[in-house]
């Protein structure tokens, strides 16, 4: 193995171990978020406007946090990503050891997981770094460990708090968060990609989208498929129950969707050999109305189990084809913006905000099966605007 690929590997290993350190405290507070804020008083509409409020919180916070990046790009990402995994980790810790009333859970809850929500795109701009300093390293395969930390996390904590208490999450937090920051400050160094003085940090978010229409339209069309994905995975409960299923079977289902965005992921550097990361998100948007599709043909949990394994095909192509496609179409010093846009504007951001809100009333009012046509349609008008996106990074 030559020496520039030995270092390169070693900075996969890192970024992997980081990423699934990431993803598996992610799952601590954002995967059993009803259920830890149940178990402290609230209803479920109080739980609600918690996750609401973070939501709204974590998006302004990353565009303040991945602004500041570009501003200061002699600044280390990796110190930024741990200063925000700190602030995280002092308001759990916070959280962890006082009994609040229901108004400051709900506010420390917020300050707790909008930072870490923010690292999600803050990770990703650490390694495009090393893409944009010439390193020949893999992102694919490193993303699909951390999807194994969230499957994996999602299977053990459940278990834990069953026999334990919802309490648990945050001591697990904890632990992990401590790790996390551990393997983030031992990533190997790298240094910033050079750019003029004229250029730096003068581009304002306005300016960005304005003067680049490969990312205005690429962005929309995360939101509008953001908006139709996201009751899918929020009502999923709803869908096992509407099959015979319950607990259990959901989680069997989470477990089967996140593993397979493993492989995937592991395959990524042969598929770039042969398609654009602008092309591979056209695969993956389709087949993300295809998995509408496929819900819609559901009559049994062995249907339910098998719709799942579109996550192959869905996320786990999006997952590091979205990151680099991001990378590609903007300026050097707007690198950390993008990446940080990118992951606002899907289900985790404005896309998941907007779709559970309008998606809960759909639900409401007309059931299940209005549902699946509501994710069907939106995520076609997705396909439509990425298609137009790569048109636009043509014209350029």
């Amino acid at each position: 193995m030559d020496p520039e690929r030995r270092k390169a590997l070693n900075i996969e290993i890192h970024y992997a171990i980081a990423q699934f350190l990431y993803w598996a405290a992610a799952c601590c507070l954002q995967g059993f978020t009803a259920v830890f804020l149940s178990s402290r008083g609230m209803s479920d509409g109080m739980v609600g406007i918690a996750v609401s409020m973070t939501s709204v919180a974590a998006i302004f916070l990353q565009l303040f946090v991945s602004n500041f990046c570009d501003r200061h790009p002699e600044i280390p990402l990796k110190k930024i990503t741990v200063a925000v995994s700190i602030i995280s980790f002092v308001f759990v810790a916070v959280l962890h050891l006082t009994r609040p009333s229901i108004a400051l859970i709900a506010l420390l809850f917020m300050l707790a997981d909008a930072p870490q929500k923010t690292n999600n795109g803050l990770l990703n701009a650490v390694m495009v770094q090393y893409v944009n300093a010439g390193l020949p390293v893999n992102y694919g395969w490193p993303r699909g460990i951390g999807s194994l930390g969230w499957a994996g996390g999602a299977l053990i904590f459940g278990r834990l708090i069953a026999i334990y208490s919802p309490e648990l999450l945050l001591s697990l937090f904890l632990g992990i968060e401590v790790l996390a920051i551990i393997a983030m400050l031992t990533m190997p160094s790298v240094a910033p990609v050079r750019r003029s003085k004229a250029g730096k940090g003068t581009t304002s978010y306005g300016e960005m989208l304005k003067s680049n229409k490969a990312l205005a339209l690429f962005l929309l069309s995360l939101i509008i498929m953001g908006i139709g994905q996201a009751p899918l995975g929020t009502f999923l409960n709803r869908m096992i129950e509407s099959v015979g299923g319950g607990t259990r079977e959901m989680g069997v289902a989470i477990l089967i969707q996140s593993g397979m965005e493993l492989p995937i992921m592991f395959m990524s550097g042969m598929l770039l050999h042969y398609l654009s990361p602008g092309a591979l998100l056209c695969v993956s948007f389709t087949a993300y109305s295809l998995k509408s599709v496929a819900f819609m043909c559901c009559r049994s949990l062995a249907g339910i189990y098998a719709t799942m394994f579109t996550g192959l095909f869905c996320y786990g192509i999006y997952g590091f084809a979205g990151v680099l496609y991001a990378n590609d179409i903007v300026q050097a010093d707007q690198k950390v913006r993008a990446q940080s846009l990118s992951s606002l504007c899907f289900t985790g951001g404005v896309g998941g905000v907007v779709g559970n809100a309008i998606g809960g009333v759909l639900m409401d009012r007309f059931g299940l099966r209005f549902i699946y046509w509501f994710s069907l349609v939106l995520s076609l008008i997705a396909v439509a605007f990425m298609v137009l996106s790569l048109r636009a990074l043509k014209e350029k």
